[in-house]
């Protein structure tokens, strides 16, 4: 019954994100021009060799990459105009079909997984559907990824959602994994492992426990090393962070 009961939920998400995406128009990429022409950029040249990384873009690569994967065994799909840069510099790529499958499968895994997360917190299934509406109808956790599909956000969400639960149950796996791989999307995925530190810390206070301060240690361990290891060896050529001391000393002053 409960499984029956997750599949007409994900079956609601579907047809949600199904709707919002007939709704929402297309972002025109050789008219306008920010940070998804970098994403665009990694899907089709990757990260070696490439003159066009900046930092923080650089760092959430896995949405991109992915982006590409999908496009390599999916059907040749239709080849986009990308504008490069404020010059006017252009380029084509056919990851967009990659983007897009992401783009449809992350907003409705987002929407499922914030309703498991809503039940988690002792809301009734009729509740919890009220906040996934509340989540498909804001603009920027649906709408805007369905608008501009080279979004990182894609992964991050749906890994911040599993993140969070992990960290409400303190399954310090499930959280480890789920925050690890999300910072290679976004950098906010440090929040469920810190909550998880926090619920330990507190246990550990009551309990003295010695597998509390173990699992505070691996976590911290893990994601501090997810966290900085890409910015080490991710060789960028600029920064769009306006304070950036490691990319542009200069910023500091």
């Amino acid at each position: 019954m409960r499984g029956l009961k997750y599949a007409m939920v994900g079956l609601a998400c579907l047809l949600l994100v199904v709707a919002l995406d007939g709704l929402t128009n297309e972002l025109d990429t050789a008219r306008y021009y920010w940070d998804f022409a970098l994403y665009y950029d990694m899907a089709e040249n990757g990260l070696v060799n490439n003159d066009h990384l900046v930092a923080p873009f650089a760092y959430r690569f896995a949405t991109p990459l992915l982006a590409r994967a999908l496009t390599d065994i999916l059907p040749e799909g239709r080849e986009i105009v990308i504008l490069a840069s404020a010059d006017g510099a252009l380029f084509a790529t056919r990851t967009f079909r990659g983007f897009r499958v992401l783009a449809i499968v992350g907003a409705v895994a987002q929407l499922a997984l914030t309703f498991a997360l809503a039940e988690r917190m002792h809301v009734s299934p009729r509740r919890a559907f009220v906040t996934v509406l509340v989540v498909a109808l804001s603009l920027y956790n649906v709408r805007f990824l369905l608008f501009d599909v080279s979004r990182p956000d894609h992964l991050a969400y749906p890994l911040m959602a599993i993140g969070v639960l992990a960290a409400v149950r303190r399954d310090v796996l499930l959280c480890m994994v789920a925050s690890c791989a999300g910072l290679m999307a976004r950098e906010f995925l440090l929040i469920p492992p810190a909550i998880l530190i926090v619920l330990l810390l507190r246990d550990y206070r009551e309990t003295r426990s010695r597998a509390a301060l173990a699992s505070i240690a691996a976590l911290a361990l893990a994601t501090g090393l997810c966290l900085i290891v890409p910015r080490a060896v991710i060789p960028v050529t600029g920064t769009g962070q306006y304070i950036d001391p490691v990319n542009d000393p200069d910023s500091l002053g």
